[in-house]
């Protein structure tokens, strides 16, 4: 399953929830299984979204159509930037992946 990571900036992020609320049933034709809004709780207009896909091509596809980048517009989208895709590598629900690779990942300072 792969995940498009999306930042953005919104005018007002509860203008913008309801109409990309709306827009779910579209991301699932285009191929989505899901996604997680996370508000930034110093930047209340920020936000971080994680959709996830059935395939590593559908995002490629969705994330420049011109039904994205118009309702982007239409909900006060004032900057976005994505990763197109990306492959999950580690999950934390997995101790023992953690116990075994956590360690390096901390930083040593």
């Amino acid at each position: 399953m792969a995940r498009s990571i999306i930042r953005l900036t919104a005018r007002d992020f509860h203008a913008w929830m309801p109409i990309m609320e709306g827009f779910v049933d579209i991301e699932k034709a285009a191929g989505s299984c899901g996604v997680q809004v996370f508000q930034s709780a110093d930047l209340p207009n920020d936000a971080v979204m994680i959709v996830h896909w059935d395939d590593r091509d559908a995002p490629r596809k969705f994330l420049g159509s011109p039904a994205l980048v118009a309702v982007m517009q239409k909900a006060g989208v004032l900057e976005a930037s994505e990763t197109p895709f990306g492959e999950t590598v580690l999950n934390s629900e997995h101790e023992e992946l953690w116990r075994e690779f956590g360690p390096g990942l901390r930083s040593k300072r």
